[in-house]
């Protein structure tokens, strides 16, 4: 039913008066109804944004001035399905009978030779470029089981896919290094990154992750908390948090004593957030903004005490002294700090230095162990370690290929790297196709048949891995999976679960027409036997949690799939001098000891369950910190002893993208026998030892 002019001017002067706006001039409300219908707005949404937009630019009325900032704000708050068109060309194909169609079903086959299992998206155009992505040594097609899985309703919609853009095909500089890190002491002996053809029958290094107990291990029952157990965890995180503070800065050892002056270099003594003092004291309290919506500035900080300490007290802060001397601080909503400064009314603290949080002591290991696994024939030997890490989605928006993913898996075949991060989206919901429901595969008589998400996963991700390992029987590359929030087949809240059947290695319909047909896999337990199957105590792919640490040999890794570097660069504000961005962002990372300290989430994380936030805290300063984002690409050291590494995203778009290689150099047998005792405790210095390339895709 079609709304008149007339119609929609009552129905937003209603709306926007019920959100405080009760006189709007008429050449104003005529603008409101021409934006109203150019952006296909509602009235009650209209309202919203003017209620946010008056209560964060404190405005009142809506005149020529403040419209244009509001059209703005209201353009940009706009949910992209609103303003996105898209044309529903009809219902999606119904599944064709597999009666008597067995042996035709789509195999897990050699991505060089999947000319009948591609997706329905693929263009005649594209054909050649995919025939080339893998080595010709791949086995032949085999007759095996496609896994279905009924869980996940089947989308009704189809969208005919863009015929326009060829990127990928035809992008330029494949291989070429977008970014480096080399330190000086690998640098002065003319070190370089290498590749290994060492045809070994077992793995060079241990792979461990189930030992720290942040790491989510199995799905759980999630969303089930209340008001209550929510404030609770955030509070004793606070607490935590503020107790490590207290301890590595001596904070809370002596009571204060208002009749001695404080000097300059003192730290002042601890004092409950919200307490009047006539001394300089000392608050340990969490960021808040006081607007509750709009980025953080500098009249909207709030330092929110504990429960117990400080009854939850807030207090304005007041950063005027810090920005007339020039002293940088970086703050953002949920960031644990310790703040010294003036507090005479209880109200407000004019602040004089923050310590923004407190990270973890960098790790050592034993020279014994560290013998065992650098100079032990059994793992690297002398040898250096290699890793991989990628980032999806492992397709471009434009088809479901998966090409990147199969051009990434010759890299790995022709150069054996130790292991492989992969972190999510594989199976990405952003990408309007699979969103649409054109998860397809096709039979080898032409016939087609819609999958669910998670068989698309076994033919498409699983099916690729399978198969390098059916063709290169003696390849030891280990294979760690991430998932990610914008994955089709996993649970979406952080922290996030493994990849897991939901049917251990799927079970056998037992109806007619789907003979051969198991369901609730995603097809990675049959990795482990391809070819001359994975050695004996070991496993070739490593599923694991988002976020997750892990150690490999002695190297601690750090990893989350979700873009924490670009959601706390949105909230982030202070005065931060000459400091580089990502490395100062990243950061933020350790001195809280958080995977994702920001607090609320971000817009595009906001599905946070505060009840297991214990689950994504850092239980170590790692060695490597991989933090995939949209932003620039990365590879420093931070804090000294930690490697941050932003590997880019491998497709962006209808384009390629990146991925790093991280070679990590073994300590010098001299070195370690020179220690002394075996007992003796060395530290890792991975930013010392490793060198980073980021490649073109």
């Amino acid at each position: 039913m079609t709304t008149s002019v007339s119609e929609l001017q009552q129905e937003i002067k209603r709306a926007l008066a019920g959100a405080g706006l009760s006189k709007i001039r008429p050449e104003i409300m005529s603008q409101c109804v021409a934006l109203a219908s150019a952006i296909a707005v509602t009235p009650e949404r209209m309202a919203e944004c003017w209620e946010a937009f008056s209560m964060n630019r404190n405005v009142k009325e809506l005149n020529e001035s403040s419209f244009k900032s509001y059209r703005e704000q209201l353009i940009k708050d706009c949910d992209d399905t609103v303003l996105r068109k898209v044309t529903d060309v009809g219902a999606v194909m119904a599944r064709p009978s597999l009666k008597n169609k067995a042996d035709s079903l789509p195999a897990v086959t050699p991505p060089a030779k999947r000319l009948h299992q591609r997706s329905s998206t693929n263009n005649e155009s594209n054909k050649t470029n995919s025939n080339q992505q893998l080595p010709s040594s791949f086995s032949a097609e085999k007759n095996r089981r496609i896994s279905l899985s009924p869980g996940r309703p089947l989308p009704s919609a189809s969208v005919t896919p863009s015929n326009s853009s060829y990127s990928y095909a035809q992008r330029q500089g494949s291989g070429d290094i977008v970014f480096s890190y080399q330190p000086e002491s690998l640098a002065s002996n003319g070190l370089v990154m290498n590749t290994t053809t060492d045809r070994r029958t077992t793995p060079k290094c241990l792979v461990q992750y189930q030992h720290f107990e942040t790491n989510v291990q199995k799905p759980f029952r999630h969303f089930f908390t209340s008001m209550d157990d929510r404030a609770k965890a955030l509070d004793q995180h606070l607490v935590h948090l503020g107790m490590e503070i207290c301890e590595r800065f001596g904070l809370g050892q002596e009571s204060v004593d208002e009749s001695n002056e404080e000097t300059s270099t003192a730290i002042a003594g601890l004092e409950a957030v919200g307490i009047p003092r006539q001394v300089k004291v000392t608050n340990i309290g969490r960021i808040c903004n006081a607007a509750h919506e709009g980025k953080l500035n500098e009249t909207s900080i709030l330092l929110e005490g504990s429960r117990d300490a400080s009854g939850g007290s807030r207090i304005e802060l007041d950063l005027s002294l810090l920005k007339e001397r020039q002293e940088s601080y970086s703050l953002f909503p949920g960031q644990i700090v310790a703040v010294e400064g003036m507090n005479t009314s209880g109200r407000k603290m004019v602040a004089e230095r923050i310590c923004e949080g407190a990270a973890h002591e960098p790790l050592k290991s034993s020279v014994k162990e560290l013998m065992r696994f650098h100079h032990d024939d059994a793992y690297q030997g002398g040898a250096p370690l290699t890793i991989v890490a990628a980032c999806g989605p492992f397709t471009t928006a434009d088809n479901l290929d998966f090409a990147p993913l199969q051009d990434l898996m010759s890299n790995v075949v022709r150069e054996r790297p130790d292991v492989v991060i992969l972190t999510g989206p594989f199976v990405d919901l952003d990408n309007e196709l699979i969103r649409s429901g054109q998860t397809t595969l096709q039979f080898q008589d032409g016939e087609e048949i819609l999958v669910p998400y998670e068989t698309f996963f076994a033919v498409k991700v699983a099916g690729i891995l399978e198969e390098i390992f059916e063709s290169e029987v003696d390849l030891q590359t280990q294979f760690v999976l991430v998932p990610s929030l914008e994955d089709a087949t996993t649970d979406w809240v952080y922290p996030q679960a493994p990849f897991a059947d939901r049917v251990k290695g799927g079970k056998l319909l037992k109806m007619s027409g789907a003979e051969d047909i198991d369901v609730g896999s995603l097809g990675l337990h049959r990795i482990d036997s391809a070819g001359n199957g994975a050695a004996k105590g070991s496993s070739r792919v490593h599923c694991v949690s988002n976020p997750c640490t892990l150690q490999i040999n002695e190297v601690v890794i750090g990893v989350t799939s979700t873009d924490v570097l670009f959601h706390l660069s949105k909230e982030e504000t202070g005065n931060v001098g000459g400091k580089l961005r990502l490395p100062r962002i990243a950061q933020h990372m350790l001195q809280q000891r958080s995977y994702y300290p920001l607090f609320p989430g971000s817009e595009f994380a906001n599905n946070l369950d505060l009840k297991h936030m214990v689950q994504w805290s850092m239980p170590c300063q790692p060695d490597l910190l991989i933090v995939p984002s949209r932003l620039n690409k990365l590879a420093e050291p931070i804090l000294g002893s930690t490697l941050v590494v932003n590997p880019g995203r491998i497709t962006v778009g209808s384009a390629g993208g990146a991925y790093a290689i991280m070679q990590i150099q073994p300590m010098k047998r001299e070195t370690l026998e020179e220690a002394g005792s075996d007992n003796v405790e060395l530290a890792h210095n991975a930013t010392q030892r490793t060198v980073v390339e980021i490649r073109k895709i």
